[in-house]
């Protein structure tokens, strides 16, 4: 049985990552110095930040999982290299990043 296609009129990856990270640059802006704050949200939104902090997406996000990053001037940046050294030798990605460049 064939199923009947949908037109996807959702958000783009581009826009939603946009989205994202202008949220997160205000959340910072409100919260300067070293003052931490625990942002919750769903794995997409997740890779989103993976992807302008470390150049890619780690495609597993587990359920309840975490991860750190900091955003310094606009800018973010990982605090959890353990999860990107973890996810390198267990998923072995063809696009390897240097771990110790973070």
């Amino acid at each position: 049985m064939e199923r009947d296609r949908v037109e996807f009129v959702g958000e783009s990856t581009e826009a939603h990552q946009e989205r994202m990270l202008r949220a997160l640059r205000r959340i910072s802006e409100r919260h300067p110095g070293d003052e931490r704050v625990l942002v919750v949200t769903h794995g997409g939104s997740m890779r989103r930040v993976q992807t302008a902090a470390i150049g890619m997406a780690m495609p597993v996000v587990e359920n309840c999982g975490r991860w750190l990053c900091a955003c310094e001037s606009g800018s973010f940046r990982t605090l959890d290299r353990a999860s990107v050294e973890d996810y390198t030798r267990k998923y072995k990605p063809r696009l390897a990043i240097p771990v110790c460049g973070l």
